[in-house]
């Protein structure tokens, strides 16, 4: 009995990728057809994207849906984050890369299916329903074991089918980060600026249409609610959110270094070694989704915070983070290796901020996903929303001041920078000075 409800979860966990995979992508990549008709939107859609496309994963966590409207809301808001990835995939598979319709259509496949996989493991994690929260009622290390392995044979068999390589995703994604670095413009950060205003506007309409659906505040509340959170103490703990904020930074921050190493000590033995490269290349992919569940096998033995810093959140990041970045240091071979480095940890930064308000749901005491899920619980939904913008505007900072200190060095320098086999020797000298 047990066996058939975990395969009939695993039935409904593939439904929902590919109609996800199917329609969202759809939608996505219809728009951004629309959108490489007008050049002057063009760019400003691309650097929008760039972080915007994760909005929808940083504020589910936020969001209170009725008790009948809860499956249906998650599925909504799963619809509008793989429509963002997969316009962003498009429009920069074009008008970046250069691709074909039919080229951009066919490797943005993958990545959009990738993209519906990880939204939707999340989205059990938030509901706390589905395939995957099968591990957490059985609480043992068969069931962990099990799920692993059919997610491994999911993405062996996704590759299979769109025949997709480590070393040539690589070189498209590195090709797609330069040139978002090169295109960063006055006129771009203006445009932003005005998808940014209109959000907000179909936020403020859309505040009282969704209300019966789900718990909803309009944007001024929200924003009067994030100023009161920053200047004032918490309503929702006795502390300031400034410790919250300092927990999640410390998970991010040592997830990354963490995940950054091996990192490093992969690409290097990729550049450096043929072997290893040939046998490397074909596992790579595989680590791109799976890590997300090898958390979830630490409450298992009990292991779950030092202090009020989450060893699961931490683990989360280093092991979510490795994938893209050491797909970006590969794909910016050639590049000095400092701007390789800044490059790369701002790739992996929105997957560790997810990664994080997931793992903070559980077992956590402190940060800011563990304070959206006490604000939900206590019913008051506009400091969740408040706490979820303050989140995104926190992404958006250290993003930005990543790519501003990567491109002022490349631009410096002037050249491409180190060979690709001096990682750690570049590595090796800062320790020494």
């Amino acid at each position: 009995m047990t066996n058939f409800i975990f395969l009939k979860e695993f039935g409904s966990f593939v439904i929902h990728v590919l109609s996800l995979s199917l329609i969202g992508g759809f939608v996505g990549i219809v728009l951004g057809a629309l959108i490489l008709r007008c050049s002057w939107v063009k760019r400003p859609t691309i650097r929008f994207l760039r972080i915007g496309l994760w909005a929808p994963f940083i504020i589910l966590f936020a969001l209170t849906f009725r008790s009948d409207y809860a499956v249906a809301g998650v599925y909504f808001i799963g619809l509008i984050a793989i429509a963002l990835f997969a316009c962003s995939c498009f429009l920069s598979m074009r008008d970046v890369c250069g691709l074909t319709w039919r080229e951009s259509v066919k490797d943005g496949a993958n990545e959009i299916i990738l993209q519906a996989i990880l939204f939707s493991l999340f989205s059990q994690f938030y509901l706390g329903v589905g395939w995957i929260w099968f591990v957490f009622q059985d609480e043992r290390l068969g069931s962990f074991c099990a799920v692993l392995v059919l997610l491994l044979i999911t993405l062996v068999v996704l590759h299979r089918v769109f025949q997709s390589t480590f070393d040539y995703m690589a070189q498209r994604r590195g090709k797609i980060l330069i040139g978002e670095l090169s295109e960063m413009t006055v006129a771009s950060v203006g445009g932003v600026i005005v998808f940014v205003l209109c959000c907000i506007i179909l936020w403020q309409l859309a505040s009282d249409l969704v209300g019966r659906y789900v718990s909803v505040s309009r944007p001024s509340d929200v924003l009067h609610t994030a100023f009161r959170l920053l200047w004032k103490d918490a309503a929702l703990t006795s502390r300031a959110i400034w410790v919250d904020v300092v927990v999640s930074l410390a998970e991010i921050s040592g997830g990354i270094v963490v995940g950054g190493v091996i990192a490093i000590i992969v690409f290097n033995g990729l550049t450096v070694n043929k072997t290893f490269r040939d046998l490397a290349f074909p596992l790579l992919p595989l680590t791109q989704v799976v890590p997300i569940i090898v958390p979830m096998i630490l409450p298992i033995f009990g292991i779950t915070s030092l202090g009020h810093i989450s060893l699961s959140s931490t683990l989360g990041v280093a092991l979510v983070s490795f994938f893209p970045f050491v797909q970006s240091m590969w794909g910016l071979t050639g590049r000095s290796p400092l701007s390789q480095i800044l490059i790369s940890v701002d790739r992996a930064l929105p997957f560790a901020f997810v990664t994080v308000l997931c793992g903070e749901l559980f077992g956590s005491v402190a940060g800011l996903g563990f304070l959206m899920a006490l604000a939900r619980s206590e019913s008051k939904y506009q400091d969740a929303m408040a706490v979820a913008v303050l989140t995104l505007t926190l992404l958006f900072g250290l993003s930005s001041a990543l790519r501003f200190a990567a491109r002022r060095f490349l631009e410096r320098r002037g050249e491409k920078g180190r060979g690709k086999g001096d990682i750690l020797n570049f590595l090796s000298a800062l320790i020494r000075n």
